[in-house]
Parts: C-alpha cells; structure tokens; sequence
C-alpha cells in the first residue's frame, strides 16, 4: 500500500468483463484543477510530488503504470492517488514488456507508443520511461492550471495535430506560464530517447 494510491478492495469477473472496486474520492484532478490554479487547498508542486512518489513505489513494486494523465488521479481531500489501471503491465527485467498501444490517452504518450500506434501493442525496453512522458504531461497541466502540453492555442484541438507536435517536440513549454523549475525538469521527462528522459529516482 502506498499513500498515493488507491485501495483496492475486491476484484470481480463476469465473462470478458472485469469489475474494481476501489475507495471513493473526492473527484478527478482532471476535475479539481480549478481550485488549484485559484490556490485554494491544492498545491501544485505539493500534488507534482505525491504522484511522483506513487509512481516510483509503483515501479519499485515490479509494474509500470501506462497511463498517467489528470483524469487517472483521484483527489481525497489534497491527497492526489494514482487510478486507472487498464493499461498497468508487469515488468519484468530481462524480458521487453507489452504495452497496450490502443487505450492510451492523446497527448500523454511518448514517441515510442505513437511510432506504433497502428499496432494493438508494442514491445519497449524502458516501459519506466512511458510513465515519466505522461508523468510529465500531467505535471504540466497541473503547474499550468490545466493547459496541456503539445497543444497550441492557435491550432485546432485534434488527436493529429498533438501527435505531430509530440513527433517534432513542440511542447509549448517555453510560452508557459510554469515556474523555472518546472521548464528546467519537464523537457528532460519529454526527451524522444526512453533513455534520455528523467528518472524518477533524481
């Protein structure tokens, strides 16, 4: 069990369809970013950092999250969790791991995902550094107040047009209005290069 977790209370099948359940929050980040860009009781690095730190006790635990963006955290007072686990997969280290290339969120998927997105999955080698991409993603729409990476205010909002700025590296994080941290880290957690990026244990 982590903190910056959810619960999970009880699994369930019924035929090809799973049922969770899992502790009850207070809404999605996706949700309560509002109150976090009119500084209320959410911090914005505070809530940076507790992800973080679910994130690394989820690799330290042998899984790789595959999916991290606002609407897959759940806010219990201040307290961000980590949820939605459809797209979570077993690492193991001596083998490549099988990532789901479908069920991914646009715009918080790194080149190595979106270069085999005509693929159901792919096989990558630091499936650690997925999460740092859309960890990434998902900091920056929090240090924003809900602006997204890779989406530029003068084009039109499409699945395409954040694909090719992801492909080119346009970010857009040097026109924010994010901290110097913030536009110190975030380009190391969106290098094209798995092994390039940010770890999150530095």
């Amino acid at each position: 069990a982590h903190p910056n977790i959810v619960k999970l209370f009880k699994t369930q099948q019924d035929g090809s369809t799973s049922y969770v359940a899992m502790e009850l929050g207070d809404c999605s980040l996706a949700a309560a970013i509002s109150s976090v860009a009119v500084g209320s009781e959410y911090e914005p690095v505070a809530i940076c950092k507790s992800v973080a730190e679910g994130l690394r006790h989820l690799h330290a635990s042998g899984f790789v999250h595959g999916n991290v963006t606002p609407s897959n955290i759940v806010m219990f007072g201040p307290t961000p969790k980590l949820c939605g686990f459809s797209c979570a997969r077993v690492v193991e280290p001596t083998i490549a791991t099988k990532m789901n290339n479908m069920r991914g969120t646009p715009g918080y998927q790194p080149l190595e995902i979106l270069a085999r997105k005509h693929f159901a999955s792919t096989e990558v080698h630091s499936p650690e550094a997925i999460d740092v991409f859309s960890l990434g993603c998902t900091m920056f729409f929090i240090m924003s107040g809900g602006e997204e990476p890779f989406r530029s205010a003068k084009e039109a909002r499409t699945t395409e047009n954040v694909e090719l700025n992801i492909l080119s590296g346009a970010s857009g994080i040097e026109v924010s209005s994010i901290s110097a941290e913030g536009q110190h880290l975030l380009p190391r957690m969106f290098c094209p290069g798995p092994s390039d990026r940010a770890s999150l244990d530095n």
